[in-house]
């Protein structure tokens, strides 16, 4: 699948809410949307959190980082995205 929409998230310590801000990206209408989420140096259970997520989900890319800061982060995703 080529994706008609990218969403870039850069995200730290957000153990909390990321399930959700990644399940509801990819519960739009829109089926062709690819999530580039941009782990950057968390030291929860995001890294954890996001890999079960990416493990069955084909249009969910995680890349991590150790802490680039959300400036740097964002600009890595904009490389990553295919649409």
């Amino acid at each position: 699948m080529r994706p008609r929409v990218n969403v870039v998230m850069p995200v730290r310590d957000g153990g909390a809410t990321v399930r959700a801000a990644v399940e509801g990206l990819l519960r739009q209408t829109i089926a062709e949307v690819e999530v580039v989420v941009i782990e950057d140096g968390s030291r929860d259970d995001t890294p954890t959190i996001l890999a079960a997520l990416a493990r069955d989900e084909p249009r969910l890319e995680v890349i991590s980082t150790s802490g680039i800061g959300i400036g740097p982060a964002l600009g890595l995703g904009l490389v990553e995205c295919r649409a």
